[in-house]
């Protein structure tokens, strides 16, 4: 394992959110560093509700959290990966094929099906309660995420 900087696209060269997070991330494993990089690709351009902050602030927190309850690399970068198939063209295959059935499982519970030929505002209840439902039935790993 071995400790990396790590920027966002977006913010290169100045201080933010997400690099403090990370720096609390205690030694980051390559596949944290290769999930990392790859959110940030995969969300590049996309911004939190307030317009400004990088959407890539929200994985890496998520993943900042996780990393308090478990030191395991694949629930980390699962963490990271949370919203790439939710809110991204990533399939969920392509996280079975670049980090493992494991981490894609760990996605897949986090995912929700966002029903997109619909309004979001119509769609927004069912979509909780089938979250809840889903994450119910999953392992304390996905739970963590």
């Amino acid at each position: 394992m071995r400790s990396i900087r790590l920027v966002t696209l977006e913010s290169q060269g100045e201080e933010t959110v997400e690099e403090k997070t990370i720096e609390e991330l205690r030694m980051l494993s390559p596949e944290i560093n290769n999930a990392y990089w790859y959110a940030v690709r995969a969300h590049k351009g996309q911004k939190r509700k307030d317009g400004i902050t990088p959407y890539i602030a929200h994985p890496i927190e998520v993943a900042g959290i996780v990393s308090t309850m478990t030191t395991v690399p694949s629930v980390i970068a699962a963490a990271l990966l949370h919203d790439t198939v939710e809110d991204t063209p990533v399939h969920i295959n392509d996280i079975a094929r670049i980090f493992g059935g494991y981490v894609a499982d760990l996605v897949a519970d986090e995912s929700e099906n966002k029903r997109k030929d619909r309004p979001a505002e119509e769609t927004w209840r069912m979509r909780k309660e089938e979250g809840i439902r889903k994450i119910a039935g999953a392992g304390s790993e996905a739970k963590m995420i």
